[in-house]
């Protein structure tokens, strides 16, 4: 996956979130949950007191899509933090087209 096509989910996704509002709490518990191994980019990830969007890898490197602190826009970045969740949140179902 190269950074280009990361910057254009990242944009689709901006979108997309801008218009849903929930507590963290509420979405955590209704996601399925993946291991690390079968992330898909969309997937949410925790923090503690905060959450960001697995992009997916480029050579090896995790990206996400955060807003590091309250007013900060949304930005594509690599995931260089380690107190993250040990399971990824997915709160969609991928569909396939013929």
């Amino acid at each position: 996956m190269s950074h280009s096509s990361l910057a254009g989910r990242a944009t689709s996704w901006r979108k997309q979130a801008s218009t849903h509002q929930t507590t963290p709490a509420h979405n955590v518990l209704a996601a399925f949950r993946s291991q690390w191994d079968q992330g898909q980019p969309g997937d949410i990830l925790g923090f503690p007191g905060h959450v960001a969007i697995y992009l997916g890898s480029i050579d090896g490197q995790r990206y996400i899509l955060e807003a590091s602190w309250v007013g900060t826009p949304i930005h594509v970045v690599p995931l260089t933090r380690t107190n993250y969740d040990k399971q990824l949140h997915r709160y969609w179902t991928a569909t396939h087209s013929a």
